[in-house]
């Protein structure tokens, strides 16, 4: 109790010594404490690209400590720097949270940083001057690169380079040159090669010349036979070649000598010219059937580009016989630099159309820019020629009315390869060719040829005889790896290397695919897909019903019964075999170099699995829901769509590689989307009605199990001479695969349906 007293009277003390009168006593005000502040919180950059660095800086007042949150973390000094890596392409937020003494409020400040992916190195051109040269030449390379912080050499050349540029080199062996260029930057590595081929001085010449040192080649007529097509001209030939004359209004030409080449062909169109080109013929026929798998070439050096800047391009025709053409054919790769640059024209371009016989060539090059497009052109041209003549061949030494020789001879190599249980040669008997004159002269037994030659040679009282010249071969549509394999022309899938594509609307060329149960034209616009059993009948007229046949309306059309699978990006494609199997093929559909979309398909199976590598799918129909169009089953992925067109029924699924949508379902043009590109169209075999719900998802149950190839073997049980064939199917690594086979075709006159799982 004492010690309670004291600390009372204590406190009483100080009170009273507080002072002052009048009654009233004073009280100190509180302390307040100052709350932190950020003064300054900022980024070196606020964008920058991946993988580099920024420093973070800031200074505070009042702060005892700070943190740091967002894309940075932990204890930060109250006043410092920070160096960071971005590695990653995003917008970076960095916040900034400073403490003061207690009861103060915490200071807080952000800053961002965009980060963008790094420029990726590319080389945009990498050309040389000429792919072929003789030893000692040079050739120049040139290159151009985007985004590059370096460029090397490697091959047969090293060495660092410029991101942009060109290098002369000289040539002394003969061999082929392989020039290799790599330029990158801190993000990637870009590479490009280009290849020369150096030949002896020595070699034989085996090419048919047209244009050499700036004049017609004496197996054309010469220089006689040089001319020019003029618009101005009433594209009249505008020059007098037995008297020295022309009268050209659009274009002049002028042999000029080249420093490196000699002598060479300049031509020259005025400021005012019209459409007008170069041509040489039309002379006496030469027969260059030997050089069908070479190529047109020749060197050009464009001076002036002209008033439309070459917009166009150049075009090129081959003439033979009655002003028979190639057609007007545009070159693609002419970079109109200033320096020499060299041209190889396949000769399989020149012949596509069936219409060029290159055993009677009469205008070897008609040359000219895109119509109107010409005006103050200046283009130099050299060494225009056929080259490439086939193995063993000898060429022309003159037109065929001279009795010109070569140009169509051939060795009549072969070689016999195991085919099978037996053997095929790999050429044909050349004595076995027969022809017909029936409204044109006519091949056959000439294995797989254009139908046209340039004559016939009949004997006396018979209706058939030997062919002048030589048939043109019909050139593959292939791709790899069935560019690599032997082809055939009877299989079930033979007219897809062979004719390609349907033109639509053209009646010449049916390439179709038959897979049992499925029937498919392929056309430059798709596929047109239609089932057998629909379509399968005995159809009547001359024949009277004496065996079944597939009756189907217009076939020369995108669709008509049946469903078609087309291409949003990509009216007009051409059409090649990618692959085959025993029992499967794939169709791939291009557009110049662009893969546009796939289908394999497989024999005796309803599936056809589609890929889809530019653009979309669209699913079309001639109706719309109607009488002859309808949806009949919607599930998870799945589409089913019916047709009745002229009698034929047809049932389909469409169903897609993971979540897939459909737009536009009741109209004749149905939309496809997914994150593949991939689906499977399923052939439902009910020729009548709808099928039912349990048999579309029977069906649709199996139709991912992508097929890729078909294995078929034998064997033969020689003791009561059984043969027991098998099947299997495998999928792109070999796996076997289950799968549904609905064969209509082999089932023979089975009165019963058939299914196979396998």
């Amino acid at each position: 109790m004492k010690k309670i007293s004291s600390i009372l009277v204590t406190l009483a003390f100080v009170v009273s010594c507080g002072g002052g009168g009048g009654g009233s006593s004073d009280t100190n005000p509180p302390v307040t404490n100052p709350s932190p502040s950020i003064n300054a919180f900022s980024s070196s950059a606020s964008s920058i690209t991946a993988g580099e660095s920024i420093t973070l800086t800031w200074s505070t007042s009042n702060a005892n400590s700070c943190s740091a949150s967002g894309d940075w973390s932990s204890s930060k000094s109250a006043n410092g720097s920070e160096d960071l890596q971005l590695n990653e392409a995003k917008t970076y937020t960095f916040t900034l949270t400073c403490s003061g003494a207690s009861g103060t409020t915490n200071a807080v400040s952000s800053v961002s940083v965009e980060v963008t992916e790094p420029q990726q190195a590319s080389i945009d051109t990498f050309v040389t001057s000429a792919s072929t040269v003789k030893i000692n030449e040079s050739i120049t390379l040139t290159w151009t690169s985007s985004n590059a912080d370096s460029c090397s050499a490697s091959g047969d050349w090293n060495g660092a380079k410029e991101v942009s540029g060109n290098e002369s080199i000289t040539l002394d062996t003969v061999k082929t040159y392989t020039f290799n260029l790599t330029c990158s930057n801190s993000s990637n590595t870009a590479n490009a090669s280009v290849s020369v081929d150096v030949e002896n001085n020595q070699t034989e010449d085996l090419d048919v010349h047209i244009i050499e040192n700036g004049v017609v080649a004496e197996i054309w007529g010469g220089n006689k036979y040089l001319s020019f097509f003029d618009e101005k001209n009433g594209y009249g030939d505008c020059t007098d070649e037995n008297n020295g004359t022309e009268s050209c209004q659009s274009v002049d030409w002028e042999v000029v000598t080249d420093p490196n080449r000699g002598d060479v062909l300049e031509v020259t169109y005025l400021s005012g010219a019209g459409h007008a080109g170069l041509v040489v013929g039309p002379s006496p026929g030469v027969n260059l059937s030997d050089y069908s798998e070479g190529s047109l070439s020749f060197d050009i050096k464009v001076i002036n580009p002209g008033n439309a800047n070459l917009s166009g391009g150049f075009l090129i025709k081959v003439e033979s016989g009655a002003q028979v053409a190639s057609g007007e054919l545009p070159i693609s790769g002419i970079q109109a630099s200033g320096d020499w640059e060299s041209v190889d024209f396949p000769v399989t371009s020149l012949t596509a159309s069936g219409a060029l016989n290159l055993a009677d060539i009469t205008a070897p090059m008609v040359f000219f820019p895109a119509f109107q497009t010409g005006a103050g052109l200046i283009y130099q041209i050299d060494n225009v020629r056929f080259t490439g003549i086939a193995d063993g061949a000898t060429p022309p030494s003159g037109p065929n009315n001279g009795g010109g020789g070569g140009g169509g001879g051939s060795t009549g190599d072969y070689n016999i390869l195991t085919y099978g249980a037996g053997s095929v040669s790999t050429s044909i008997n050349l004595n076995s060719y027969r022809c017909v004159n029936d409204y044109g002269f006519w091949v056959y037994n000439a294995g797989v040829v254009n139908p046209g030659v340039a004559g016939c040679n009949i004997p006396n009282g018979q209706d058939n005889g030997t062919p002048v010249g030589t048939p043109t071969k019909v050139i593959p549509q292939v791709v790899e790896p069935a560019a690599s394999k032997i082809l055939a022309t009877h299989r079930w899938w033979g007219s897809i290397p062979f004719i390609g594509e349907m033109q639509l609307g053209d009646t010449n060329g049916g390439a179709h695919v038959t897979a049992d149960p499925i029937r498919t034209r392929v056309s430059n616009a798709g596929a047109r897909i239609m089932g057998l059993p629909g379509g399968f009948k005995l159809a009547g007229g001359l024949c009277a019903n004496c065996y079944p046949q597939y009756v189907g309306g217009d076939p020369f059309s995108e669709v008509f019964d049946g469903i078609a699978i087309a291409n949003s990006a990509h009216g007009s494609m051409d059409a090649y075999l990618k692959d085959y199997s025993d029992g499967s093929a794939t169709v791939m559909w291009k557009t110049g170099n662009i893969d546009v979309m796939e289908a394999t398909f497989v024999h005796g199976s309803p599936y056809v699995y589609f890929k889809v590598y530019d653009g979309s799918p669209i699913i079309k129909t001639l109706r719309s829901n109607s009488g002859e169009k309808g949806i009949f089953y919607e599930s998870g992925d799945s589409l089913g769509i019916w047709t009745d067109v002229a009698g034929n029924r047809n049932n389909f699924v469409v169903t897609g590689e993971g979540v897939t949508t459909y737009t536009n379902t009741s109209s004749d043009q149905i939309g496809i989307s997914n994150a593949t590109g991939e689906f499977t169209v399923s052939y439902i075999p009910t020729i009548s009605g709808e099928p039912g719900v349990s048999m579309s998802d029977y069906f649709v149950s199996k139709a991912r199990n992508i097929v890729s190839s078909v294995d078929i073997d034998y064997s033969v049980n020689r003791s009561n001479n059984t043969v027991t064939v098998t099947h299997n199917y495998l999928d792109e690594n070999g796996n076997a695969r289950i799968l549904l086979l609905v064969c209509i075709l082999c089932i023979g006159n089975s009165q019963s349906q058939t299914s196979i799982t396998n």
